[in-house]
């Protein structure tokens, strides 16, 4: 702690005069207006005249000193000469150094000299006080000016010398400051990708999903065409016999028992292995594996559209295919008991960077998902707005947030989840990615009432 300096009071312990503590200007401007009712004079210590110019001054310091009162330091009022006289000292410091006389004049308006001296006595020795107050005030302000003008030198020099070694904590601070700066943002862009991996994990899952049911249709299908192809062969090549032993007979008019045998057990094995059903559900089975294979294409399709690489240029798309797109790509994620309910408007195109828009659409409805749970309902509706913009309302009938969360929900790592069901990036980016599409996303919830998200983006 730097040492506490005090002031050295001797330089000030002087003595101050009447005409230091109540110049004669000042004086003058106090009693003008008391001389039309009565006469008003100051008198120095030793009674000579300060202000006024009363005939015998003297007089009144033996009549104060007459009265007895003089070790009291009040005032007191006689008849001198008939007329009532008032005298008060003006003091500093316990010490008289002026005496103020009221006398009334004759013929003036009546008026209590006494009670006017004693406040006037008062007053003016308030105002000696308070210039006193000031004089030393001043007289401390100059030896501190010149005291604190050489401590400032001092330092100065002090300054000077430790510039260069101030100067190089700064620039390595810059660099400290710099370096965890790169840090905080390779953290940042880690969790980010954390949060990505988390949803391409959901991703995969849900495509998983979906891909799974075409697939195992498929697969047994291919296993049936299989099976029949077998039996289809096993017919064809009966007939090849048959044909065999037709081409032998060389030119006999008569069938011999041999064909005619061989027929017969080419019936029996077309009737064995019903050959018009085989038929007709190797059609059918073709049908359903290619309707399975479309639903895959649909699938990688969707899927494709939603990984859609970043591009330099906005594109103009369909927000209403853009959900059907991201519900399709969560359809694993939806449970049984989950019904999702869509009131799409007829709403312009938008101009935005699609896959960012894509992800925004996740991060909510994957939000609305995991607050219903295994059952509940998610309503996603869009209209045109009349200020040119589309408004996406993404609401459902989970959990709800609690009324303290909701200043905090877009905030970058806030989650009420449990661990492992996220890090609090999903609302964080969906916000982010609105504002810079020049839109916004507002929230209104309740706790145990369900969760609204309405996003506004302006269209082309």
């Amino acid at each position: 702690m730097e040492q506490q300096e005090y002031i050295n009071l001797e330089n000030f312990d002087r003595e101050y005069g009447l005409a230091d503590l109540f110049p004669p200007d000042l004086a003058a401007g106090l009693l003008r207006g008391l001389a039309d009712h009565m006469a008003v004079f100051i008198l120095r210590e030793d009674g000579r005249p300060y202000f006024g110019k009363p005939q015998n001054p003297r007089h009144f310091l033996e009549m104060y000193k007459s009265a007895g009162r003089g070790s009291q330091k009040t005032g007191v009022c006689l008849k001198v000469a008939g007329r009532l006289t008032a005298v008060y000292p003006l003091s500093h410091e316990m010490e008289t150094i002026g005496w103020l006389v009221f006398q009334e004049n004759e013929g003036a308006p009546s008026i209590d000299v006494g009670v006017a001296a004693e406040f006037a006595a008062t007053a003016f020795n308030r105002v000696i006080h308070l210039k006193y107050r000031d004089l030393l005030t001043s007289g401390l302000h100059g030896q501190v000016v010149e005291e604190s003008y050489n401590r400032l030198k001092e330092k100065a020099r002090q300054l000077q010398r430790s510039e260069t070694r101030y100067r190089m904590l700064a620039q390595n601070l810059e660099l400290e400051v710099e370096r965890k700066t790169a840090e905080i943002r390779d953290t940042q862009l880690m969790m980010l990708h954390q949060e990505k991996l988390a949803s391409v994990g959901q991703l995969a899952a849900g495509v998983a999903h979906e891909i799974n049911n075409p697939i195992g249709f498929i697969i047994s299908n291919l296993n049936t065409l299989g099976a029949s192809a077998e039996d289809l062969s096993s017919l064809l090549a009966r007939y090849a016999g048959l044909v065999d032993v037709w081409l032998n007979l060389d030119g006999e008019d008569n069938i011999p028992q041999e064909v005619l045998d061989e027929i017969a057990n080419i019936n029996r094995l077309k009737q064995k292995l019903d050959i018009e059903f085989i038929v007709e559900d190797s059609q059918a089975l073709v049908a359903e594996s290619l309707d399975g294979a479309e639903r895959i294409k649909d699938i990688v399709q969707n899927l494709r559209e939603f990984t859609h690489p970043s591009v330099k240029t906005q594109e103009t798309v369909d927000l209403n295919q853009c959900l059907d797109t991201t519900l399709t790509i969560l359809s694993g994620q939806i449970g049984n008991a989950v019904q999702v309910k869509k009131r799409y408007g007829d709403i312009p195109p938008v101009q935005c960077f699609l896959r960012e828009i894509n992800q925004l659409f996740f991060n909510v409805i994957m939000n609305a998902l995991q607050a219903v749970g295994s059952s509940g309902e998610i309503i996603i509706s869009t209209a045109a707005q009349n200020n040119g913009e589309v408004e996406i309302i993404i609401s459902d009938t989970g959990c709800g947030i609690r009324e303290e969360h909701l200043a905090f929900v877009f905030d970058p790592f806030f989650t009420t989840r449990e661990v492992g069901r996220g890090i609090g990036l999903g609302l964080y980016v969906a916000h982010n990615i609105a504002q810079k599409h020049n839109g916004r996303i507002d929230v209104k919830s309740a706790e145990g009432g369900g969760s609204e998200f309405r996003i506004r983006l302006p269209h082309v």
